[in-house]
């Protein structure tokens, strides 16, 4: 129930009367209050379940710590029944077997499990050397007929999975080479390297994508009949920048900036690497902008982590470089993003004090980058 309190997908097109709101936080207390006998007690698909539940109500309430917590007794869970390293069992078998189910959910606590890395910084439960990443039967074709800019359809087949699984074991590769313990020790060669195979690898699933659904490098603001209209493709293309963000930002840490004999040649890859990283950001901003409207209003608190990530990425240009000729566009960026924020925010149930931190925030950002210009 706390769950589906937070999904309101529908009531962007519905004309009935919303029914009374329903008491999500009580619900995910009774819930937790429930987990340790569950986890207590022999393996079990319950305890599984409500593990991943609670940590996907946990992202959506913002409590991102929690929601790791959750992920990581779900994971163990699943590891200790092995589903982490079976094979997909055969299409043709009901979706509602154990082995199959188990399988799905699997995927499912990946997904969180890298997404919630990139978000804490905080390391992988499932690690891809660890896994069986065999994709569900059929994956690919039933992901392509859900994403299009159509309204989307009420009739399923297949699993349903919160991004796309390819996308989320680039994000565990992306955290593994760049951001781990180990990828934050790396030298200046090796972070080069592991940004460009990474862009290779995220360029390659980009154009794995029809042509007509796949981000634009670039984004320039689209006319409506091109404006997605589900959450899915919107997801996958805020997922999309936000990995491109991420990847070429790791370029920022190199010795190189802070060398005074460091070849010209080099520091022009890192300028157009960050380059890259403050225009992935600038897309995320306008495409969120663009397609706000139909952003489940029960994500906010999901979705936070995008702009904001694209925000500091632009406000640090803007500081870095004061007298481009982008700077005073970019603040104008700035300023947008705050009221697509706020535009996400009014949409949902929450007190009007939860928003002042994260609106504060950004104007103070945008207070400084104006003052620096």
């Amino acid at each position: 129930m706390a769950l589906v309190s937070s999904m309101d997908h529908d009531a962007i097109c519905c004309t009935a009367p919303r029914p009374p709101p329903i008491p999500r936080l009580a619900y995910i207390d009774h819930a937790r209050a429930l987990l340790p006998s569950l986890v207590q007690n022999s393996l079990s698909l319950d305890a599984i379940q409500t593990a991943i539940l609670l940590a996907i109500s946990g992202t959506m309430i913002g409590e991102l710590q929690t929601a790791m917590n959750f992920t990581s007794i779900a994971a163990r869970q699943i590891m200790a029944v092995g589903a982490h390293t079976w094979s997909e069992p055969p299409g043709d078998e009901s979706a509602l077997s154990t082995p199959k189910h188990l399988r799905t959910l699997f995927w499912i606590c990946y997904a969180l499990d890298k997404d919630l890395a990139l978000r804490t910084g905080q390391p992988h439960c499932l690690r891809n050397d660890d896994c069986n990443l065999q994709l569900p039967t059929a994956y690919i074709e039933q992901l392509d007929s859900r994403m299009s800019y159509a309204p989307q359809s009420h009739r399923y087949e297949g699993a349903l999975f919160p991004v796309d699984l390819r996308l989320s074991m680039i994000k565990s590769r992306i955290f593994t080479a760049l951001y781990s313990y180990s990828g934050l020790r790396k030298t200046d060669v090796e972070i080069i390297r592991s940004i460009r195979e990474l862009d290779d690898e995220l360029e390659q699933w980009r154009t794995s994508i029809p042509a007509l659904l796949r981000p634009q490098l670039s984004f320039a603001h689209q006319p409506d009949a091109t404006t997605p209209k589900n959450m899915s493709l919107v997801l996958t293309h805020l997922d999309y920048y936000s990995c491109v963000n991420l990847i070429h930002l790791a370029g920022g840490r190199c010795q190189a900036w802070r060398s005074t004999t460091t070849p010209a040649g080099l520091m022009d890859g890192l300028r157009l690497s960050l380059n890259f990283s403050v225009e992935a950001s600038r897309s995320l901003l306008l495409f969120l902008s663009d397609s706000e409207a139909y952003v489940s209003p029960g994500g906010f608190w999901t979705l936070l982590f995008y702009p904001m990530s694209a925000i500091l990425t632009i406000f640090c240009n803007i500081l870095e470089n004061p007298h481009a000729d982008t700077a005073n566009r970019d603040i104008q960026l700035l300023e947008a993003a705050e009221h697509t924020t706020e535009k996400l925010f009014l949409r949902q149930s929450l007190k009007a004090g939860e928003l002042q931190p994260v609106t504060g925030f950004i104007s103070i950002l945008k207070e400084i980058a104006c003052r620096g210009v």
